[in-house]
């Protein structure tokens, strides 16, 4: 059958654009339509060169991964989805449903500081009290006290939680 770009890209099921790339590559084309006239294909010829170009890559066992062979269709398909992801983080990240990495790492590593200066000034806060006891159980409820109300103290910290850090602009 006999037909123009518009009906070839229908029956292959791929786009203008792809059928122009393959022109570009060796697709045959019946006639080659000058300005005002449009390019002619036969389906057979150009089915029969799809196949051997399929088969050609297959003996060279290449992956339709070619500088040559790009389709656009699939890379374009490949594209929207990437945005439609990428969409679909900011809208969940505006909702709260998930945190920013950042807004997270910020507020585990300040959390991390203030668990670490709170634990290594327990000896000095402590020593006074401690040298004065002689008991090991009035030392272990000392000291487990101590624990528990540093505890408390960064439970009740003011930082603010992660969920409030300030939204960024995307």
């Amino acid at each position: 059958m006999i037909v123009n770009k518009a009906t070839l890209s229908e029956v292959v099921g791929k786009s203008q654009q792809t059928i122009t790339t393959w022109q570009k590559n060796g697709m045959p084309i019946l006639i080659d339509g000058t300005a005002g006239t449009e390019n002619q294909y036969d389906t057979t010829q150009v089915i029969d060169w799809l196949v051997a170009r399929e088969l050609k890559k297959m003996s060279e066992g290449q992956e339709s991964k070619g500088k040559d062979w790009v389709d656009s269709d699939q890379e374009l398909g490949r594209l929207r989805a990437a945005q439609a992801d990428k969409a679909e983080i900011e809208v969940a990240l505006l909702q709260g449903r998930v945190l920013d990495a950042d807004d997270v790492n910020l507020a585990f590593g300040k959390l991390d500081a203030e668990v670490k200066s709170s634990f290594l000034s327990m000896p000095s806060r402590l020593a006074p009290t401690l040298i004065k006891i002689r008991s090991v159980k009035e030392m272990t409820l000392a000291l487990k006290a101590d624990v528990l109300q540093t505890l408390s103290k960064l439970s009740e910290s003011d930082e603010p939680a992660v969920n409030e850090s300030p939204s960024r602009e995307t």
